[in-house]
């Protein structure tokens, strides 16, 4: 990726994007194709509204967004016997829980992971004062990122100056470890195709009546004949409520078909491959995003939605916690590594109500949970002597055999 030199107060800084100024509509620069999308080879403009038309991809981005977006987050303090406490009282989770004015914390994150998910960057000032922590969203096209000896600079629309890296959250898609790539740019070819199939359907519902074909006449139509023809045939009879009307040809008028039909073509399996290509390069599970499968039961919808969680969302999920722990934590506390901010996904791992029991079942019997531990992991209120764990006596330590049935026997013998 090309630099280009900037000087601030007389030190040189190098943008992340160089913007050329010899940059035409007919050979436009990178930056300028981020901005305003560029023409794919399937003849259509491929840029974010365009993408965010195509129901399969909202749907993935959003689904991404949300769930991520809706997982329990906390700040918790490692323990030194190897326990962890969660912080409530705490300045980063007050920050967390509140971004800022304008935002819950859904709809801060749900953002966070829309501009990832659509433009590869999503960037947050952090505004310190005596209440905590501010995290300012911004709009990509508000922000413009430097690098100078080896450390990003990023000067906002809003505030004066160039802030350090320190004070913004830069959460970065994959990319060159500066900034972020545009997935929506990445894939350009991909979203084209199914653009272009979506318009050419919608295309064959608005002439719905009219089939694919032309009329033919052996004689030479005048100018008013030509219109009167084109107002009752094609015009008058164009959309979906016009559709199956059986025209009347007079004066010679044939209709001849093309020899190419969308069924030739396999239109519909077409549009359907493509959309599992959308679906899969999101990392998102097609049955999540149509409802339903067309093959496989509950156990491929329960094995799709694990893997979805686990080469999918866990990956997004490490690079917010990280980048949260890089800049919220001081540098000491990064150092004693005492603290950590945690998305629990525990909860979209969990499987149907009797896999659930089973788990559960196995784990108070193997003495690896108690009661409480058990009304924790599913919302309830702790009940009294629930911290006491249970073990099968059937499994006891081998060195230990002859002594409990030698107490045993003395116990029923009276002794």
């Amino acid at each position: 990726m090309s630099k280009k030199i900037t000087r601030i107060l007389g030190i040189p800084i190098y943008s992340v994007e160089s913007r050329s100024d010899t940059t035409t509509l007919r050979n436009p620069a990178e930056w300028l194709k981020r901005v305003f999308g560029a023409t794919s080879s399937a003849g259509v403009d491929v840029n974010e509204d365009s993408v965010s038309n195509l129901m399969v991809a909202f749907r993935s981005i959003d689904l991404l967004a949300s769930t991520i977006a809706g997982l329990p987050k906390g700040v918790f303090e490692r323990l030194p016997n190897g326990d962890k406490k969660q912080l409530i009282d705490n300045d980063v989770a007050f920050a967390i829980h509140r971004p800022n004015q304008m935002m819950t914390e859904f709809v801060y994150f749900q953002t966070v992971l829309y501009q990832l998910l659509t433009r590869g960057n999503s960037y947050s000032r952090i505004i310190t004062s005596r209440d905590g922590y501010t995290l300012r969203l911004y709009q990509n096209s508000d922000v413009t990122v430097y690098t100078y000896n080896h450390k990003l600079y990023y000067r906002f629309k809003d505030a004066p100056g160039l802030q350090t890296s320190n004070n913004v959250l830069h959460f970065k898609g994959l990319g060159d470890g500066e900034i972020g790539l545009s997935p929506i740019h990445a894939a350009r070819e991909g979203f084209a195709t199914a653009i272009a199939s979506q318009r050419y359907g919608n295309n064959s519902f608005k002439n719905g009546s009219m089939p694919p074909g032309y009329y033919s006449t052996p004689e030479h139509l005048s100018d008013d004949a030509f219109e009167r023809l084109k107002s009752d045939l094609v015009d008058t009879k164009k959309g979906v409520e016009n559709a199956n009307e059986t025209p009347l040809l007079e004066g010679g008028l044939e209709f001849k078909n093309f020899a190419l039909k969308p069924e030739d073509l396999q239109f519909i399996q077409s549009r359907e491959f493509t959309n599992a290509e959308i679906a899969g390069f999101f990392g998102v599970p097609l049955h999540l995003v149509y409802g339903a499968i067309k093959q496989g039961g509950y156990n491929s919808f329960e094995q799709f939605s694990t893997e979805f969680v686990k080469f999918t969302i866990i990956s997004w999920v490490k690079r917010i916690e990280q980048e949260l722990e890089r800049k919220l934590f001081t540098l000491d506390e990064q150092r004693q590594q005492k603290y950590f901010i945690k998305f629990n996904v525990k909860g979209l791992l969990r499987g149907d109500i009797k896999s659930q029991t089973e788990f559960y079942d196995k784990m108070l019997y193997h003495g690896v949970f108690n009661k409480n531990d058990v009304l924790k992991l599913e919302d309830m209120n702790s009940a009294d002597n629930g911290d006491r764990h249970y073990v099968d006596l059937n499994k006891i330590p081998e060195d230990m055999i002859d002594k409990y049935y030698q107490t045993k026997i003395n116990k029923e013998n009276g002794a």
